[in-house]
């Protein structure tokens, strides 16, 4: 018995001496490099650019979530997750730290005002915002082919 209460008084003595020695900051040239590296994004439902007085984009999805009953969202997808004020801080300078209705109203006119300067570009300007090198759109319809992308820029 103290020969067992001896083993697990070293072992543990051994298992704080280990984590004191541990790194305690990340490799500086370590983030550097994984910050080069771009995501893909492989399962995206993206709303196509539509010009002022065009057809409103329907075909993101052949089951949109209109045509489905109501339920839960998850937290991170509510409306009221406070990620989301990051999002916007990062994306559209969103200056609050609330989603108040004026507030969220206001950045609702600045996106529109991006979107309306971007134009077709505006997705891919998103993209790279986000860091994302390459998404995969899951539609019922594309929008501009790569080459007539290409020609845009």
């Amino acid at each position: 018995m103290k020969v067992t209460i001896l083993a697990l008084l070293v072992a543990c003595a051994c298992l704080l001496g280990f984590s004191v020695g541990a790194q305690t900051r990340a490799d500086v040239g370590l983030v550097s490099e994984i910050s080069k590296i771009k995501a893909i994004d492989n399962h995206a439902h993206p709303l196509k650019y539509v010009a002022a007085g065009e057809k409103p984009d329907d075909e993101y999805d052949a089951l949109p979530l209109e045509a489905i009953e109501a339920f839960p969202l998850p937290l991170r997808l509510s409306p009221t997750n406070p990620e989301f004020i990051r999002a916007w801080h990062d994306l559209y300078s969103y200056t609050y730290k609330d989603m108040s209705e004026a507030h969220v109203a206001e950045l609702l006119k600045t996106k529109q005002r991006v979107m309306l300067e971007r134009g077709d570009k505006f997705p891919v300007w998103v993209l790279d915002q986000l860091n994302i090198e390459t998404m995969f759109a899951n539609r019922v319809a594309m929008g501009l082919t790569v080459e007539q992308f290409k020609k845009l820029l």
